[in-house]
């Protein structure tokens, strides 16, 4: 078993690249018609549109304007800036890639202590894996449950998976159905795989009642899910 997985990683690092190219792009369309960026060109083409320009026309070729020009510069500029001015849920990102654990979590407490889910349940994990800080279940479960009752589907999954092998609870297969249940509504890969195994051992009593509570739980919007857990 891995820690923090690779994908979850090239997760964070796209979000940090697509709000580059966010800015880049918005900046672009305040700065020139809106018909330079066609209705079919997504962000990431428009960008690498703008450096292919910045890259191979050169400055003295008839149709590069001046205010073309200064554009590519200013795009350049804006670039370098969002790099040097990320924020703690880059900078986590980052450090983690270094194998700075202990500076991962320090800055994704500070994202996740501001309410975002994906943060909460990548400091769960954290807790759980004991990667920057000591190995601590409850307080892997206390940031799971925060993000799960946000809709996380990994921290829902991460729960399921606790319970299911008596990891800082009491070996529970029902928990642990309820959770792959709401993991695989919200959209884990691996969710229902991980439910057709755990349900397999259960009685058809406990699988409709991890059916219902989980039912229960998702009408409710995740909000407080424990209170409901009584099997």
């Amino acid at each position: 078993m891995t820690a923090i997985s690779q994908q979850d990683m090239c997760q964070a690092r796209c979000r940090l690249i697509d709000s580059m190219k966010s800015k880049c792009l918005e900046a672009r369309w305040s700065l020139q018609p809106r018909d330079e960026v066609t209705a079919d060109s997504s962000p990431v083409e428009t960008w690498a549109q703008t450096n292919d320009n910045v890259v191979n026309q050169p400055m003295s070729k008839p149709s590069m304007s001046k205010t073309t020009s200064a554009l590519l510069v200013l795009l350049l500029l804006i670039a370098k800036s969002s790099i040097v001015t990320a924020g703690p849920w880059e900078d986590g990102y980052a450090a983690y890639q270094r194998k700075d654990y202990t500076l991962a979590v320090e800055k994704w407490r500070v994202v996740a202590q501001t309410g975002k889910a994906e943060a909460q349940s990548l400091l769960g994990l954290m807790y759980f894996f004991g990667q920057g800080v000591k190995q601590d279940y409850p307080q892997a479960i206390t940031w799971l449950r925060l993000a799960a009752a946000q809709g996380e589907a990994k921290a829902m999954y991460k729960l399921g998976a606790m319970h299911e092998n008596g990891q800082g609870f009491t070996q529970d297969n029902v928990r642990a159905a309820i959770w792959y249940t709401m993991a695989a509504k919200q959209g884990h890969p691996q969710a229902n795989d991980a439910l057709k195994l755990v349900s397999a051992g259960l009685s058809p009593k406990d699988s409709a009642l991890a059916s219902r509570l989980a039912q229960t739980c998702i009408k409710r919007a995740y909000k407080d899910c424990e209170s409901v857990f009584s099997p």
